[in-house]
């Protein structure tokens, strides 16, 4: 009688070999999951910090309407126009009489890009107007694409829409 010996894989062999590439494949795939999480996560602290901003700047419009005072708008302590760290409303003067601050994300990068360029804050009269200051914030972190808000010379801000790349606010 003729036997035929015919190579093939055992079942431990197969198994060993499934639980590799399971194991394989289960590694890659958490990296990616995590690379999309921080992603996401970035994105969301961009946009709360995006809307944080926006509410601030209404907030300085708006009192200096009802109270007929001018209200700054200043950034950093100070008022030395170190944005990322802290935003604050005060009356008088641009560096003194802060009564209400907001601090943003530890990584996130704010710049302000306005005129007149010389001013590290802005100033809202109690008609609303900006004081004709005009510009531009740019909020950028990591992983995401920058968030640009817009105020124009009546005081009015708002978020424009259009994706810029993360070079703005180096």
């Amino acid at each position: 009688m003729y036997l035929s010996l015919r190579g093939g894989f055992s079942l431990p062999e197969v198994l060993l070999v499934m639980a590799i590439l399971s194991t394989l494949a289960a590694s890659s795939f958490s990296s990616q999951v995590y690379q999309s999480y921080q992603r996401w996560h970035q994105s969301n602290a961009l946009a709360d910090d995006t809307e944080t901003l926006l509410a601030l700047i209404a907030r300085a419009r708006s009192l200096s309407i009802s109270s007929g005072d001018p209200v700054y708008l200043c950034g950093g302590e100070n008022c030395n126009g170190k944005w990322s760290s802290l935003a604050f409303l005060s009356d008088g003067d641009a560096s003194s009489n802060a009564f209400f601050s907001v601090s943003f994300s530890h990584d996130v990068t704010i710049r302000w890009q306005g005129f007149p360029l010389s001013r590290d804050y802005i100033v809202f009269l109690p008609s609303g107007l900006s004081s004709y200051q005009n510009g531009s914030f740019y909020l950028c972190r990591e992983y995401t694409k920058t968030k640009r808000i817009i105020i124009n010379q009546s005081g009015r801000a708002y978020l424009d829409r259009k994706e810029y790349g993360e070079n703005l606010c180096s």
